[in-house]
């Protein structure tokens, strides 16, 4: 086994008002450019959305709740975890999470990230999951009892790390990068 590149699209997209994965930023969606990301680091990829490796849990629960469908219904040694609305990410801000030889992610930002398969991430992810304390349900409290690396951020890496959640951030994105 080796690494799998994975994309979570499946949010409600609700702040944007329209769905994000399909939103065009310099002539690709935003699910195409993340998808050409992973190829160009050469992982094989997979969506989480409805139309691929939907949510296990029927009401929407987050980003977490993608993490634990794709981990519970892929085989990986680990998992890079992409969030389809950071249309910036590229090789130079995720090569050093894929070199990593634990769990990872940036200071500030629990995406994007590696997951480590471990005998206890599957167990972590559903005691997360079952938690009656929404705050407990989010990627950054994976990550901590992953006891996940935090990775050293640069200038560069942070302006990477937009992400593109309203309308008022997709027209930053715009103004300081073009269409």
């Amino acid at each position: 086994m080796s690494g799998l590149g994975v994309v979570l699209a499946g949010g409600r997209s609700s702040r944007m008002g329209q769905n994000k994965a399909h939103m065009e930023f310099k002539g690709r969606s935003l699910l195409n450019r993340a998808q050409d990301v992973l190829a160009e680091l050469e992982l094989e990829s997979v969506v989480n959305s409805p139309e691929q490796i939907a949510d296990e849990i029927p009401d929407f629960a987050g980003p977490l709740a993608g993490i634990s469908s794709v981990v519970n219904q892929t085989a990986a040694d680990w998992w890079l975890i992409l969030p389809v609305d950071m249309p910036l990410l590229d090789k130079d801000v995720l090569l050093p999470l894929i070199q990593n030889e634990q769990s990872a992610f940036y200071p500030y930002f629990p995406l994007p990230c590696k997951i480590k398969n471990t005998p206890n991430t599957k167990e972590v992810l559903k005691q997360l999951l079952n938690n009656p304390e929404p705050k407990a349900r989010s990627v950054k409290s994976l990550l901590k009892q992953l006891k996940a690396t935090e990775l050293e951020q640069t200038d560069s890496v942070s302006k990477k790390l937009m992400n593109v959640n309203s309308p008022e951030d997709w027209a930053e994105l715009e103004k300081n990068h073009g269409a």
